[in-house]
């Protein structure tokens, strides 16, 4: 057990030996508190570099790396929300969505840092063509869906408002369409956009057929 009374940063060489040594999580003590922190390689390797570059008397805590980690491990916000707003402030932690759906994720840097900027990618950048992608094999695979079926699929990256807006958008465009009355109504993939779907696969189909014609692609066996 390792009695820890200071910022992290004071025993950081200790910590990368243990962590070297296996992944796990680190027994520590800070005042009357005992904590067991998860770390691994490329979230030890993020801290030990913000350590690196604040001043003495602002580095991370113990409680700051554990609301990081909480966060890291997929909570939607840290269990204290002073930590949480203070590590906002500081750039070690981003807040997205609106309202209810509000989460904290770690920053851009820590994910080009883990080689996983397309996992960053996906919880914040989100539009029209993100939502559509994410319901559109729902619906291929079930034929139909609910508006809560909506929800549990994109409702922590966007709020009520945000993905009402969206879900007007592609009926708009003849993405989606509507069968049932109010409290019964469900969502299915509008006729154009299936029809147009049709024709972009024939298409596909003839000029594929065409280019195997003219030798310019070896029909396989």
């Amino acid at each position: 057990m390792y009695e820890w009374n200071w910022p992290i940063f004071i025993l950081i060489d200790e910590l990368w030996k243990i962590i070297n040594l296996r992944n796990g999580s680190v027994p520590v003590r800070e005042g009357s508190y005992i904590f067991d922190i998860p770390f691994f390689n490329d979230f030890a390797m993020y801290v030990q570099g913000l350590q690196q570059e604040l001043p003495n008397d602002n580095k991370l805590t113990v409680f700051d790396v554990l609301a990081m980690c909480e966060v890291r491990d997929g909570a939607k916000q840290p269990t204290d929300k002073q930590i949480a707003h203070r590590l906002e402030k500081m750039g070690y932690l981003e807040k997205h969505g609106k309202t209810n759906a509000q989460y904290y994720i770690l920053p851009r840097t820590y994910y080009e840092l883990s080689g996983d900027i397309a996992k960053y990618s996906l919880m914040t950048d989100w539009d029209i063509h993100q939502v559509w992608n994410i319901i559109y094999p729902f619906l291929i695979k079930y034929g139909k869906a609910k508006k809560s079926d909506f929800v549990t699929l994109c409702g922590c990256h966007l709020s009520d408002k945000q993905l009402r807006r969206f879900i007007d958008e592609l009926k708009a465009n003849g993405m989606l369409k509507t069968e049932g009355e109010r409290g019964q109504m469900v969502y299915k993939i509008g006729d154009s956009y299936l029809e147009n779907n049709a024709i972009m696969n024939k298409a596909l189909k003839i000029g594929l057929k065409e280019l195997i014609n003219k030798g310019e692609i070896l029909k396989g066996g």
